[in-house]
Formats: C-alpha cells, structure tokens, sequence
C-alpha cells in the first residue's frame, strides 16, 4: 500500500476550501506537512449534521517515513490538527491550460 487517501470532516461551514488547496497536517513532534485536497464531498450520512462537508488528501505512504508513517497508522476517528494557507490568489476562468506539476509522484 504505496498510496493512501484520508477523509477529513471539514470543521467549520464557514471555511472555504477548493481542489488543490493545501492542507498543513500537524505531526506531532515534526514540523506541519502539506498535502493537497484531492477530492471534496457533502456527507449526508450523518443526522446531526447534515450537508456536512468532507474533502480528502492523498498521501504516499513511504517506509519508515516520520509524516506519512505516522498519518498510515491513525485509525478512523483519530483527530489530526491542520490549517489552511492564507489563499490571496484569484482564479478566472478561461479557455486555455497551463500547469507545471511537483510533488510526490503519486
């Protein structure tokens, strides 16, 4: 299992958030990591909250690696702090593409 998506309920209605924003994650003991959201989702499966929003980050998992170790072994319903960055940036829509992509290969 090289690869490995996590869901993360989204805490608060008001906090906006978009494919490929980055998510820090706080590993305890480490310095916060970021990971890009991969997929976004309204759960309705829950009756107290519904219209909950959800979204994902994919990780790839290295051995013995200190960050994705660590997000590899927590169990559902294990709690991770995390923040977003300060997103200043305007996306306007056009016809045309241009990206360069980096990360991890995944």
């Amino acid at each position: 299992r090289n690869v490995t998506y996590f869901g993360i309920a989204k805490p608060l209605e008001h906090i906006r958030i978009e494919y490929g924003e980055v998510v820090k994650m706080v590993i305890p003991g480490y310095k916060p990591k970021s990971y890009s959201v991969s997929a976004l989702r309204v759960n309705n499966d829950n009756d107290n909250h519904p219209n909950e929003y959800e979204f994902d980050v994919t990780v790839k998992i290295y051995p013995n690696g200190r960050a994705s170790g660590y997000l590899d072994r927590m169990k559902v319903g294990d709690t991770i702090r995390a923040f977003g960055m300060a997103n200043r940036k305007t996306r306007s829509r056009g016809t045309f593409f241009g990206g360069v992509a980096f990360g991890v290969g995944i």
